[in-house]
């Protein structure tokens, strides 16, 4: 009987430690979202070929995505070249990028 009771017990402190721990995740401490990505492009076109790069490195995408697709990343800086600005809304840490040249680098 003494033995089903701690059972339970423990059962009841993992679930009460899951709940708790999975709440701070989803957030910071203060309750606020987490913060955005460093760049976000989100096609509104029809489609749009999109890359991206570090700056003399790695390419990170080289693809054609279509409309309501989108990437992100962080960690920047970043080059990035759109083949059509006009298809695509771009974010920087949050924030349109006004529409403009195809070719710009995130810092």
């Amino acid at each position: 009987m003494r033995l089903a009771a701690v059972t339970a017990a423990a059962c009841l402190l993992a679930a009460v430690l899951y709940v708790l721990l999975s709440e701070r995740g989803s957030g910071s401490a203060a309750g606020r979202p987490p913060p955005p990505p460093a760049l976000l492009i989100r096609v509104t076109g029809t489609r749009c070929l999109v890359f991206v790069r570090r700056p003399g490195g790695d390419v990170l995408v080289n693809t054609t995505l279509t409309s309501g697709q989108s990437v992100r990343f962080d960690g920047p800086p970043f080059d990035v070249v759109l083949g059509d600005a006009s298809a695509a809304t771009v974010y920087v840490r949050g924030v349109p990028r006004p529409a403009g040249p195809t070719t710009f680098t995130v810092f």
